[in-house]
């Protein structure tokens, strides 16, 4: 059997629905099929929608006003 790689992904979102709400972080890890944990990614994400849902941010543990200052926008997460 040959070695494996897998990615972890995590994605934190403002809110339950694509379009309405934005992706407020993205975080992802690589690892190895021995269990070694590999290079991480994580980024904040500057929201542009207009709304949030103050559950899902609650979850996430984000500060929204704060993400619209210091998050990375969109694009350039990507």
């Amino acid at each position: 059997m040959g070695r494996a790689t897998w990615f972890c992904v995590d994605i934190e979102c403002s809110g339950p629905v694509p379009g309405l709400y934005d992706m407020v972080s993205l975080g992802a890890v690589v690892v190895s099929s021995s269990l070694d944990i590999g290079e991480t990614f994580y980024v904040e994400i500057r929201p542009t929608a207009p709304r949030f849902d103050p559950e899902a941010m609650a979850v996430n543990g984000l500060d929204f006003e704060a993400l619209k200052d210091s998050g990375v926008p969109l694009a350039l997460a990507l």
